[in-house]
């Protein structure tokens, strides 16, 4: 049988998406609130960090309504975890692509995604939003003023 691909030992799914079942350190302390905001690293005192506070400010959420998690572009997170140990209603995703939740579909950008019974908002992350406002315009208009403020999704 000469010729034949050996599938059996091809890496289909690499080693790496292991880590999205594994207690992971960035999830400990943390309780259960309803929305959960997702960003790429930012320095706490740059204006990636005030344009943040603003949004959220302009979304009239309190402290107490999410939690904040930062994480780099190749740190994988389970959505189903996630959403079994906060009990989330709304996941907004800043600069996080979806795949890195283990979602694998297409969320359109800067709107409202309902998606396995919780609403995901993806977004530019936050220096390209700095960089393009015309996308922060509609992220506004389209995702965060309907879900927060005209409360159109629950």
């Amino acid at each position: 049988m000469e010729g034949f691909p050996d599938i059996i030992n091809t890496n289909i799914i690499p080693a790496r998406w292991n880590e999205m079942w594994t207690e992971q350190e960035l999830l400990k302390n943390l309780q259960a609130r309803p929305v959960l905001i997702l960003t790429t690293p930012y320095q706490p005192d740059s204006p990636e960090a005030t344009q943040l506070q603003k949004m959220l400010d302009a979304c009239k959420l309190q402290r107490e309504d999410y939690n904040l998690l930062s994480i780099n572009d190749n740190q994988l997170v389970n959505i189903s975890i996630l959403q079994q140990t906060f009990n989330l209603n709304t996941v907004f995703l800043i600069g996080v692509l979806p795949y890195q939740l283990g979602i694998v579909a297409d969320l359109a950008l800067n709107y409202p995604n309902r998606f396995n019974d919780c609403i995901f908002i993806p977004a530019l992350s936050l220096s390209a939003m700095e960089q393009q406002p015309q996308f922060k315009s509609r992220l506004w208009n389209d995702a965060l003023k309907p879900v927060f403020i005209e409360n159109k999704y629950k």
